[in-house]
């Protein structure tokens, strides 16, 4: 069983991975479109970096145990965008925003529901 903490920290990043998925690719945004909106649309680019943001935050929170039982997913590398987005944001690369959403977040979405559901009691 995963912990109380990890299971709400879970569920929030698939909240925040339909969020995106919901204001990109579900609207029939693809590689191209998206990039050229975020590359346009300040707002949108705000909203949707704001949301890679709390995803690297939430993984980074995880436990230890977590990260380690479920080493399939590159917990380090969503934290380190997260990273480069709060503290080099001026210099994002837009394309690697676009390649991310397009090709990451979903399996990250499956993959933390699946997770959710293997350990759907809760550790004390």
């Amino acid at each position: 069983m995963i912990s109380q903490s990890d299971k709400h920290r879970l569920k929030k990043i698939v909240n925040y991975c339909n969020l995106i998925l919901d204001a990109t690719l579900n609207v029939g945004l693809n590689y191209d479109t998206m990039l050229l909106k975020l590359s346009e649309d300040i707002i949108f680019q705000t909203s949707t970096s704001m949301m890679l943001v709390q995803l690297g935050e939430l993984s980074r929170r995880l436990s230890d145990e977590l990260k380690s039982e479920y080493s399939e997913i590159p917990w380090r590398t969503i934290s380190g965008l997260r990273n480069r987005l709060v503290h080099d944001y001026e210099e994002t690369n837009w394309s690697v925003i676009s390649g991310v959403i397009e090709d990451d977040i979903k399996p990250l979405l499956d993959y933390c529901n699946k997770i959710l559901q293997k350990n759907s009691g809760v550790k004390r």
